[in-house]
């Protein structure tokens, strides 16, 4: 027995050193995949939930996620949401510093509505009711989370053509203090009621429709385009034109001086696919028109 004892004693150690070489392995390992981040300061936040539309249709419902470093890429390499909706984000997806990134109920509806690309989820749908969403790291580890609801001093979001919108992503994103209703007007309308987002950008990078509210709108036909442009002007006092074209991130992509006769002018472009929106500025006023350009 005594030997017996001195055996143990002798192969305790042995184990433990087994067990803390197989930790430190694991923990190389995540260091070399840049995962898991632990939860004080997440790979991505979600900052963006339309989860009610107006009317009977929810194609146009979408969860949006921001990587808050200004300097680091992020990995969303087997990222996943589980519950309400299921998809798992595709491998070696790295997220660079800044950028965000949506996840749609109906991806072609985003491109088509909102000029923004998106991943589309495999099933499910956001809770009108409110519900806790929960991203999990590859190794099915919460990584964010945000728990929703239509009440409990959460903004009201319900069926009125809002998102809700999480603007400081420095702060912490699970309960509604810092969470407001969005309220960019994205132009997109859904049973006649005016949907309010930013989805693909910050809270402040997003070219809404505040103008076209308070200004005469250009008319511009045809609509979706593949490039080539009529506009008319409501009134036909200007035969020049200074017409911009802004991505929906606020960026300038097209600037030129155009002539016209009685108010009509014609324009030919070239750019990518996707939703823009046009500035018409004239002697007498500016106009604006939101424009699909479909390659």
């Amino acid at each position: 027995m005594c030997r017996l004892f001195y055996a143990i004693t002798i192969e305790l150690p042995l184990v433990v050193r087994s067990v803390l070489l197989f930790i430190s392995s694991l923990f190389i390992t995540f260091i070399g995949l840049g995962q898991p981040v632990p939860p004080s300061t997440p790979a991505v936040v979600i900052t963006e939930i339309l989860y009610d539309m107006p009317g009977p249709s929810d194609t146009l419902e979408f969860i949006e996620l921001t990587n808050p470093s200004d300097t680091n890429q992020r990995s969303l390499s087997g990222y996943s949401f589980s519950d309400g909706i299921e998809f798992t984000f595709p491998q070696g997806l790295i997220v660079e510093p800044g950028e965000v990134i949506v996840v749609a109920k109906d991806a072609g509806a985003m491109f088509r509505m909102f000029g923004v690309t998106a991943y589309q989820w495999d099933s499910g749908d956001l809770s009108d009711s409110g519900e806790l969403i929960v991203l999990k790291n590859n190794f099915g580890i919460g990584a964010d989370s945000v728990n929703y609801q239509v009440d409990l001093l959460w903004p009201d979001a319900s069926g009125n053509g809002k998102s809700i919108v999480f603007c400081n992503d420095t702060l912490n994103n699970l309960g509604p203090t810092y969470w407001s209703a969005a309220t960019t007007n994205t132009g997109v309308t859904a049973g006649a009621v005016p949907i309010f987002a930013n989805p693909g950008t910050n809270c402040t990078d997003w070219v809404g429709l505040e103008e076209v509210e308070t200004q005469q709108p250009l008319k511009v036909f045809p609509n979706p385009s593949t490039g080539l442009l009529n506009l008319e002007l409501p009134t036909r006092t200007d035969n020049e034109l200074l017409l911009k074209l802004f991505e929906l991130n606020g960026k300038m992509v097209f600037s030129r001086t155009v002539e016209g006769s009685n108010g009509r002018f014609v324009l030919e472009l070239a750019l990518p696919s996707g939703m823009y929106l046009l500035a018409a500025e004239g002697r007498s006023a500016t106009y604006y028109q939101r424009l699909m350009i479909m390659e």
